[in-house]
């Protein structure tokens, strides 16, 4: 079993499953986990405990949360900070032919197919984001959330880690974009999403991921370089929506009812 799947098995299931069924309105543990998050302190949380509406449907889990649009037109703006995808073997990754043809005459500074791509993702702003998003142009896909959950005026996504090697595992064409940041950027265009909105990592206590969550929590610059298409204030806007992270063990001992499988 990989890193993702135990993760999911033994840590991001077992948590939200049991939070949902001790309480399926969610209401009395939404607020104390959103404050497990080192961050909770600068983020703008609500002083009345009881801010939040109901949970509107179970945790979602390997949720797919739509590009934001936005990005996708950066990519196909800026053809030389991209790096063409390898494969298992750390061989360019092969697609379909006519999708090969046009992302290498993008990559390769062809106007024409610049333009095409530019009018294609413009189209598609008229429409809103969607996570089945199909075009040659589409160099990054829908997102999958580790767990989703969607309250009366609040969205809440969560990152789980346990046994995974880091947190700074980058998405492909953008290098320097991490998927951890990558999550809450989907979340900021995610339609119908609440007007309050976080996003919370989840470790293993005393793993060097833990370490590593703890640095990159207080480095909004680290996180900057995954929002390239974003100017300095919405970049600064979308930190204020980063709850930075907390552990399954601190989740455990806050929630009586939550257990943590050993295996």
């Amino acid at each position: 079993m990989s890193g993702t799947q135990h993760t999911a098995a033994t840590r991001v299931r077992p948590v939200f499953d049991a939070l949902a069924q001790q309480d399926p309105s969610g209401q009395s543990w939404i607020d104390p986990l959103l404050r497990l998050g080192n961050r909770a302190g600068e983020v703008d949380l609500p002083a009345d405990p009881g801010w939040t509406g109901a949970l509107l449907q179970p945790p979602q889990f390997d949720y797919g949360a739509p590009p934001p649009l936005d990005y996708l037109e950066y990519l196909v703006q800026n053809p030389r900070r991209l790096k063409w995808p390898l494969d298992a073997d750390s061989q360019p990754r092969q697609y379909r032919p006519a999708i090969q043809q046009k992302r290498q005459a993008l990559l390769a500074g062809n106007v024409p197919a610049q333009q095409e791509a530019i009018r294609a993702i413009r189209q598609e702003q008229a429409k809103g984001p969607d996570p089945a998003l199909k075009g040659w142009w589409v160099l990054e896909g829908a997102a999958s959330i580790d767990c989703a959950l969607f309250f009366e005026g609040l969205t809440l996504f969560v990152e789980g880690k346990r046994e995974e090697k880091s947190l700074k595992v980058h998405t492909n064409w953008y290098t320097r974009r991490i998927q951890l940041y990558r999550n809450l950027d989907c979340l900021r265009v995610l339609p119908g999403r609440g007007e309050r909105y976080y996003l919370l990592a989840v470790v293993e206590e005393g793993t060097p991921l833990e370490g590593e969550a703890r640095a990159i929590s207080k480095d909004l610059q680290f996180a900057r370089s995954s929002w390239p298409h974003l100017d300095e204030a919405a970049a600064r806007e979308l930190w204020s929506h980063f709850l930075g992270f907390t552990t399954w063990q601190q989740v455990a001992a806050r929630f009586p009812e939550v257990r943590l499988p050993d295996e």
